[in-house]
This record gives C-alpha cells, sequence and structure tokens, in this order.
C-alpha cells in the first residue's frame, strides 16, 4: 500500500508505474509476436492438411500442444432469406429458418445439398485471425 505521500509524488509514481506497465505489454506484444511467427505456418498448414477453413487444428512441438483456432463469423442477408423464405415456406416449417431470418450453424450443416444451393445466396462467412493457445 501506497504511503500518505504529497499528490506530486503520488502522480511521480503513478506515471512511473504506468510507464512499467507500457514496457511489460511491450515485451508481451513481442512473445506474442515470436510466437506467432514460430508457430502461424504450422498452424496454417494444419488447418489445409484437415480442409478446415475455420474451428480449431492442434499441432505437437516436443511435449507441447499448440492449438490454433479460427472462429468464424456467420451473417445472413437478411433481404434474400425473406425473398428466399417467402418461395419456400416449408423451410420454415421444417424448422430449418426462424422467423427472424436466421439459420443456424447446426441447422445450416444438416441442410439437404439442394436446399444449400438455395439459400446460400444469402450466407456469407467471416473469419477472424488463428488464436494460439499452448497447452
Amino acid at each position: 500500500m501506497t504511503n500518505i505521500s504529497s499528490t506530486a509524488d503520488l502522480l511521480a509514481q503513478k506515471k512511473a508505474l504506468s510507464d512499467q506497465i507500457n514496457e511489460i505489454k511491450g515485451q508481451l506484444r513481442d512473445i506474442d509476436n515470436t510466437l506467432s511467427q514460430r508457430y502461424l505456418d504450422m498452424l496454417r498448414s494444419q488447418f489445409t492438411r484437415t480442409g478446415k477453413v475455420t474451428g480449431t487444428v492442434s499441432v505437437r512441438d516436443g511435449g507441447l500442444t499448440v492449438k490454433g483456432v479460427i472462429k468464424k463469423t456467420v451473417r445472413w442477408d437478411q433481404k434474400v432469406l425473406a425473398g428466399i423464405v417467402e418461395n419456400a415456406p416449408d423451410l420454415v416449417s421444417r424448422g430449418f429458418v426462424k422467423v427472424e431470418y436466421h439459420v443456424g450453424e447446426r441447422e445450416y450443416d444438416v441442410f439437404p445439398s439442394e436446399l444449400r444451393l438455395i439459400i446460400d445466396s444469402a450466407r456469407s462467412v467471416q473469419t477472424g485471425p488463428v488464436q494460439i493457445v499452448f497447452e
């Protein structure tokens, strides 16, 4: 705990601590960049080998398991999806499409291929960066 000091002393301590924090954050960024450079190509290759665009892959490096995670964000074009549902109301009655014009990924995954051909025009997938996890 800090002793009662003058305002100037407290502000000086605060600045010194803030500078230390920024230095440590910079060091952590450097370490993260080095680890990313070391494993990113390996993880990307593993994504390619497994045919995955998103999800999780793992590689071994000695006794260490390194996981790469790419999250995805799916967005549906509401106008396009509304038009599709108007022309194919059985999508709603069969539980594939919710009324707010959103198709869940689990439901989409089990769509028959002929329905995917119709509905894919309303779907876009955005992937995030590879997140690296060490275990």
